[in-house]
């Protein structure tokens, strides 16, 4: 019972790490998603459709 109540102790710093990793991970994919494929990217709504202004 004493070597569970040790790992709980760290419990609270493991899920912080893996909370960072995985935002890390999501932005990085949601970037190259729209650089690589603007279509892709506007359809699922993480960049916004160009305003074309004609003169």
């Amino acid at each position: 019972m004493r070597k569970i109540n040790h790992l709980f102790q760290y419990a609270s710093i493991i899920t912080g790490i893996l909370v960072f990793i995985m935002g890390f991970d999501f932005h990085w994919i949601g970037q190259s998603i729209s650089i690589m494929n603007r279509n892709l990217a506007m359809r699922i709504g993480i960049r916004e459709k160009d305003n074309q202004f004609v003169v």
